[in-house]
């Protein structure tokens, strides 16, 4: 098997302490051991920037503080961060992202943020009528207004942000309305959409619903928004349709380089592998790029690569490479198949036109931005391709 070079980590510094109670989410209800402690340790947080940044071959370093709510550990956790950090930089680049409710945000908050360059990944999945519906306190209040103070003053302090959007079944109907809120009403320039995939639930995506969001959501960037507006997904795609890398892990052949880190220092596979099954082994003994190659991650890593028949003969094989494979959670042919399938093949077939003129735009050294002025026109071939198929 080939050894991972470069990997990254999430780290949880205060594991599943939350200072909400969002019906949909799946990690305060993991099982796996937690020390005492309410936050990582010192001693146990320098050894974990002290191996990630030994262990990191490239001369650029990324760090990725993530909860529960990594800000109940205090800007005197981060300032200690960015102490242990500069010690044991070595002359290399690091940088650092922060994923946050962002009810406790605010203007030292936002100065550290700015001080420090960090990139603030902020939850936030729509007006008030889709965002209030799951993400609520413990008591059951809704946290719009409170998501929004923060946006506010991270973009006052000018701090980069990167709007998580969760999808849900209240949503899927949605995707241009969800769009237009995020870079309207709030002025949102980065935008990574999550499929809530929990089937059986009420608040989970339907895999045609998941479609229909990206369809829509996708028709109204394409029209307004190429080059200014930058969806994780869509510029996912656009870098593979022209042959690059996917940059999403779960659109590449194999994963396992993305481990995540517990505040004990437990290390295990995946951010949605955190059970004792998947437990490496700890920081404090073993280098994380020893943990990254161990045996039992490159087995992890290449389980992606095992696709039903279905995948292997699907002409978009190369955009999703059949996906998380934590959402296989569904039957074909007796085959496990990615439970969004259905949606992503007519997300896909509905942005091959466009992608097309993309690429050939970017592969002429021209901005793929210039297929908003083609749109129409690409529009009226697809419907009349569509009725010679009839």
């Amino acid at each position: 098997m080939a050894m991972i070079n470069n990997f990254n980590t999430v780290a949880k510094p205060g594991g599943n302490l939350c200072n909400l109670a969002c019906d949909y989410c799946f990690y305060l209800e993991n099982s796996v051991p937690r020390s005492a402690c309410a936050i990582m340790d010192d001693a146990t947080l320098e050894a974990y920037i002290h191996n990630t940044i030994a262990s990191t071959p490239s001369q650029e370093v990324a760090f990725c503080w993530q909860g529960g709510e990594p800000t109940l550990c205090g800007i005197g956790f981060f300032e200690k961060v960015i102490a242990f950090q500069q010690r044991h930089a070595s002359n290399k680049t690091i940088h650092n992202s922060l994923q946050t409710n962002g009810v406790l945000l605010n203007d030292a908050w936002a100065l550290f943020l700015k001080e420090h360059k960090f990139l603030v990944g902020l939850s936030v999945d729509g007006p008030p009528s889709i965002h209030n519906t799951w993400r609520k306190t413990g008591s059951g209040k809704p946290t719009y207004s409170k998501v929004v103070r923060a946006i506010r003053c991270l973009q006052k302090h000018d701090v980069p942000i990167n709007a998580m959007v969760v999808v849900s079944q209240r949503a899927e109907a949605q995707g241009k309305s969800v769009y237009r809120w995020l870079t309207q009403e709030l002025n949102l320039r980065h935008i990574q959409f999550i499929p809530l995939v929990e089937p059986h639930t009420a608040w989970a995506v339907s895999p045609a619903g998941w479609g229909l969001f990206l369809r829509d959501a996708f028709d109204e960037w394409l029209t307004k928004d190429v080059g200014e507006v930058f969806v994780q997904f869509f510029d996912n795609l656009l870098g593979v349709w022209i042959g690059e890398p996917a940059t999403l892990c779960t659109m590449q052949p194999t994963c396992g380089q993305s481990l995540l880190v517990e505040k004990n220092g437990d290390v295990y596979s995946c951010d949605h592998y955190v059970s004792p099954k998947y437990k490496l082994g700890n920081l404090t003994q073993d280098s994380m790029l020893a943990l990254a190659n161990s045996p039992f991650q490159q087995r992890f890593g290449q389980e992606k690569a095992r696709l039903s028949a279905r995948c292997i003969a699907c002409q978009w094989r190369f955009a999703c490479y059949g996906g998380c494979p934590k959402h296989r959670v569904i039957s074909h042919d007796n085959e496990a198949q990615n439970y969004l399938c259905a949606g992503y093949l007519a997300f896909f077939r509905h942005i091959t036109p466009y992608m097309n003129v993309m690429r050939k735009l970017l592969l002429n050294h021209q901005p793929p931005a210039w297929v908003m002025d083609n749109v129409p026109e690409i529009r009226e071939q697809v419907k009349k391709l569509m009725e010679l198929e009839k």
